[in-house]
């Protein structure tokens, strides 16, 4: 097999590695060098996406904002906020439940 294959639009013999791979061609390698598929890319693309993928790469992440009250207006609510609490009625129920258990469950 031979080491150097031919580009189809820049006309240039490059080595095998010059090639990404694709398995529905007979040899497993692209017609067009990486080279040139990444020229086509970009006049496809524009400029811009090439300054913008630059740009993702050379700057941080932001840091992560959790959302704050004063981000944005928001309605007050209609009853004030408690934080989770079984009601006096859950309490009188599960009370009853024990006391029934305990009643049941008496050992003489």
């Amino acid at each position: 097999m031979s080491t150097l294959k031919m580009c189809h639009k820049c006309k240039v013999e490059k080595p095998l590695s010059a090639f990404a791979r694709c398995e529905a061609k007979p040899d497993g390698l692209q017609v067009e060098c990486r080279k040139c598929k990444k020229d086509a890319y970009f006049a496809r693309k524009g400029k811009r996406t090439q300054e913008r993928i630059a740009a993702e790469i050379l700057t941080p992440k932001k840091a992560y904002k959790p959302f704050t009250p004063d981000d944005e207006e928001v309605d007050p609510p209609s009853a004030p906020y408690k934080p989770y609490s079984e009601t006096d009625e859950a309490k009188r129920k599960r009370a009853e439940g024990q006391a029934r258990l305990r009643k049941r469950h008496v050992v003489k």
